[in-house]
């Protein structure tokens, strides 16, 4: 083939889209020049610190150096760049160069099954490296030789151009995705809600199949927001201990972290639970706030081993400083909207919060049906107690009150703070004979469990239920104070509901 020809085909290989088909046209055009047995072409990857096979002939299964790596800083680079042309077996550099080549190979292969490297050179930048391995009898001319320099020299200026274009376009989806994620979690500052999104918008970049957002709250960490595809060990809310794990690690150094295969090596005491899901790839990022104060960590994990590159993880960690202002906005909010509607000495939801969730049940009990009914509960010896043994000790049966009524109802179900010793809960879909129920059992487990000094701290109960004494939240919040105070009439210790005593 004259020099004509292979300028003409260097030329239309230089115009091919993707730096892939170029390479896979440049194999071809070599194994189309030069008889031998194996082409490899490696190709600096998206990172830049390796370079990998992106096209090799014949494409054949198990072939031994078709997932060659090489570290770009390696040593033998630098020799390949001073050399700047095809180094051949009989070369004296060629065995050395070849051993550091083949190091990283898991294979049995014998240098001298390498025949030539030629390194692909632009603008002082080593761009690839071919390889050819022609067997063993196989012998090349100064001519052939020389054709390959050729050709490498036509090619690589293409190839370096479009392997910046690549990165450039990378870049920018890149930020596409930054953008966008740093929107999605600014545009809701419950983050909960936006999470599942977000991770969606983050998967055109990282393989993700669990992620979660961690928070550090003191010595624990807290489950933020949570994503899964392969089950989870945790679920929101769930506090680990912060020591020995990944987001203490993060945190303390104010850099993201790799691990790539968690099979063969991990770091950190959750890994274990990682493990047991199927994860094979973590990384995780700092969230890292304006004032340099590290609150949380961003976590994603796939079940493929080596599934994030250096590029990626840097990614992640850029991404995570850009979403921690939004999300500690979040927690912030989160706080302030806590005290608005919770009641900090029990725990529970307080009056403000009981009124409109009254509402929110006669407009959804309106609309599908069904009944909802509300007791109003009253501690019988509150002044006794503030009396003789101080307010302190009165506060305390208070948060006692309030944690008993947490753990004696249904998660359906609601508990608030209606004000003073007096508290209220809400039953969904329950009538009055199974509200009834509830009361009584809700009193005889206060009796048994409010105890100062000698005492046993009773309560007296009132209930009404929807619609049955009224159409109105108003209505319903009326009958069961009426029958409360019915109930403290009567001597206390017991349960009303309209005229019936139970």
């Amino acid at each position: 083939m004259n020099a004509g020809k292979i300028s003409e085909i260097a030329l239309e290989i230089n115009n091919l889209f993707g730096l892939n088909e170029q390479a896979k046209a440049f194999v071809s055009l070599v194994t189309d020049l030069i008889e031998c047995k194996n082409v490899y072409l490696l190709i600096l990857d998206s990172t830049g610190e390796n370079l990998c096979v992106v096209a090799y002939k014949p494409v054949v299964k198990n072939n031994r150096l078709a997932n060659l790596s090489v570290y770009a800083q390696n040593s033998v680079i630098e020799q390949m760049l001073q050399i700047r042309k095809a180094i051949t077996r009989d070369d004296p550099a060629a065995e050395p160069i070849i051993k550091e080549l083949l190091s990283e190979v898991n294979e049995d292969i014998n240098p001298g099954e390498i025949d030539i490297i030629l390194p692909l050179i632009s603008n002082d930048r080593l761009i690839g490296i071919l390889i050819l391995d022609g067997g063993e009898s196989a012998t090349y001319t100064s001519e052939e030789i020389n054709l390959l320099n050729d050709i490498a020299v036509r090619l690589t200026p293409g190839m370096e151009k479009e392997y910046l274009r690549e990165q450039i376009s990378e870049r920018q989806k890149e930020l596409s995705v930054l953008n966008r994620c740093g929107s999605i979690i600014s545009s809701n500052l419950y983050v909960s809600d936006v999470y599942q999104s977000f991770i969606l918008t983050l998967k055109e970049i990282l393989e993700i199949e669990w992620a979660s957002l961690t928070l550090i709250e003191g010595q624990s960490l807290s489950i933020f927001a949570l994503y899964s595809e392969i089950g989870s060990n945790w679920k929101v809310g769930d506090r680990i201990p912060v020591k020995g794990t990944a987001t203490e690690w993060v945190t303390t150094s104010k850099l993201p972290v790799v691990e790539s295969d968690l099979k063969k090596d991990s770091l950190f005491v959750n890994d274990v639970y990682h493990r047991k899901q199927g994860i094979r790839s973590i990384a995780c990022a700092p969230l890292i706030v304006l004032d340099e104060t590290a609150i949380g960590s961003l976590i994603v994990g796939v079940s493929k081993p080596n599934a994030y590159n250096s590029r990626q993880v840097e990614f992640l960690g850029e991404l995570a400083g850009q979403i921690s202002a939004p999300i500690q906005n979040s927690l912030m909010f989160e706080k302030v909207l806590k005290k608005s509607r919770y009641d900090e000495l029990t725990g529970l939801f307080n009056r403000r919060t009981m009124d409109e969730q009254m509402v929110t049940e006669v407009s959804r009990h309106s609309r599908y049906g069904g009944v909802f009914s509300l007791i109003l509960i009253d501690l019988d010896s509150m002044k006794q107690i503030n009396d003789q043994y101080g307010h302190l000790i009165g506060d305390g049966l208070l948060s006692s009150t309030g944690k008993i009524l947490k753990e004696s109802i249904r998660n359906a179900d609601q508990a608030f703070r209606y004000g003073g010793d007096e508290f209220a809960i809400l039953l969904p879909n329950t009538s009055s004979s199974g509200a009834v129920v509830v009361a009584e059992r809700i009193r005889e487990i206060l009796g048994t469990k409010l105890i100062i000094g000698d005492m046993n701290i009773t309560a007296s109960v009132g209930l009404a239920s929807w619609p049955a004494n009224g159409p109105e939240a108003h209505d319903i919040v009326a009958a069961a104070d009426a029958a409360l105070y019915k109930a403290k009439n009567e001597g206390g210790n017991r349960s009303c509901y309209d005229k019936v005593v139970a």
